[in-house]
């Protein structure tokens, strides 16, 4: 219940004061499990994410931001849970994107890990595909454009889930895994050129 409302509100106030506008947002499947794989330029963008699609997205968040007892209310609220970047690998953050994969929920990653300015180069990071083999489910790739000045044009567009299938039972190695991250690297940056 908390989460329709948040979203109703953010749309409103996303259309109202940054004119969002999302492109074939129909390439979200309509059910099952899903990633939702995007670039990242501010704090918004998990709300534009979110209220592009009629489905409820879930998202990491750094778990400094769940540290005060309220705000850590809100962010559960919205679906969010907490991951701990310092620590390099949390375990329980994993297990819980897995988890919600493999009980056909979706998923929102952005691919850096982290925000990222249009222009700069920064390494992307393979969670991305480790969730989708381990958690089975396509990939949806997504590109955020605009810079969320008031009244002017922000935008999100959605290409093609990207199909894992005939990986879900080989042996992940490094080769394959740079390999698959290269692949929906590509399907993000081509959207940018769309």
């Amino acid at each position: 219940m908390f989460y329709k409302l948040a979203v109703f509100v953010c749309n409103l106030l996303m259309h109202l004061l940054y004119r969002v506008s999302a492109a074939d947002s129909d390439k979200i499947p309509k059910d099952g499990a899903a990633i939702i794989c995007s670039n990242h330029i501010k704090m918004l963008d998990p709300v534009l994410v979110c209220v592009s699609t009629k489905r409820v997205v879930h998202y990491m968040g750094k778990k400094e931001l769940f540290e005060n007892k309220l705000l850590a209310a809100l962010f559960r609220g919205i679906k969010a849970f907490p991951v701990d970047r310092k620590s390099g690998r949390d375990v329980e953050a994993m297990r819980t994107a897995i988890n919600l994969l493999k009980s056909g929920e979706i998923l929102g990653i952005f691919f850096h890990g982290h925000r990222v300015k249009e222009g700069e180069e920064k390494a992307v990071k393979s969670g991305v595909i480790l969730f989708a083999l381990k958690g089975k489910a396509p990939i949806v790739p997504a590109y955020i454009s605009g810079e969320y000045k008031i009244f002017s044009k922000t935008k999100i567009k959605f290409g093609d889930p990207i199909f894992l299938d005939e990986y879900y039972d080989k042996k992940l190695d490094q080769e394959l895994l740079e390999k698959l991250t290269k692949l929906v690297t590509e399907k993000v940056e081509a959207l940018k050129m769309e």
